[in-house]
């Protein structure tokens, strides 16, 4: 049994984006735009991960071109086959970049992201966690986890700042071993579990009961038991009554 809505404030790593393949389309996300978009939630980024979001896009359609070629010379036979032929065409990872990003661009516009400037947190924190091998920088004190360190304490002074909890978006599990040393970081494994704890808090308050609901694969365990409201609507109506 999950525990109720703590914050409305939510931040996603980009471990989520890359998850779901820069893909906006899904019942997860559009759930959240919704919700943000009637500010019902406010969804929030660090810098740090729009420029890493971007960076990884670039790294995967690298290595996507390559992976491109191979098959391309492995199953040059489809050419032949008139339907196969337009995959066949020069990979522009240029424009498929650009395409990429700009989902991005309009995934926070839509959902009327909020962004927190890295520069707010400690450098100091940051390395007392890095020598002291503390997560997200594990035993090994991965140097590769800088990026997310300065997320993590951007996040935690946000949150110190503002007064303010933060659900922290994230599966990665360094990710997750950092957030349980901060009282006001929130950590939840993917974005469907955030919004079924908007929409139970908004339908049934704090009662419960298991009882699950599904729309085009979309499930939340929201639990009922004395709800005068019930899910039994298209998603896209109930969605829109919330």
């Amino acid at each position: 049994m999950s525990e109720p809505l703590k914050t409305r404030n939510v931040f996603i790593d980009t471990q989520v984006f890359r998850s779901r393949n820069f893909y906006f389309g899904g019942a997860a996300f559009t759930g959240l735009i919704k919700l943000a978009d009637k500010g019902r939630v406010t969804v929030y980024l660090v810098d740090i991960t729009q420029r890493e979001i971007k960076t990884q896009i670039e790294e995967l359609l690298e290595e996507a071109k390559l992976r491109f070629q191979d098959f391309k010379k492995k199953a040059s036979i489809l050419f032949s086959v008139e339907k196969f032929r337009a995959a066949f065409k020069d990979f522009d990872g240029e424009k498929q970049g650009e395409e990429v990003w700009g989902g991005v661009e309009k995934f926070i516009a839509d959902a009327k992201v909020k962004v927190i400037p890295g520069k707010i947190a400690s450098i100091e924190r940051v390395f007392e966690s890095y020598f002291g091998r503390k997560a997200p920088f594990g035993g090994g004190a991965k140097k590769s986890e800088f990026p997310d360190a300065f997320v993590i304490d951007t996040l935690a002074q946000w949150c110190a700042t503002s007064d303010e909890m933060m659900y922290v978006v994230s599966g990665d599990g360094d990710f997750e071993k950092a957030c349980s040393s901060h009282d006001k970081l929130i950590h939840l494994k993917d974005i469907q579990e955030f919004v079924a704890l908007v929409l139970e808090a908004a339908i049934c308050g704090s009662t419960r009961s298991a009882k699950p609901f599904t729309s085009k694969g979309f499930w939340f365990h929201l639990r009922f038991r004395s709800c005068s409201i019930l899910p039994t609507r298209g998603f896209s109506t109930f969605m829109n009554s919330v």
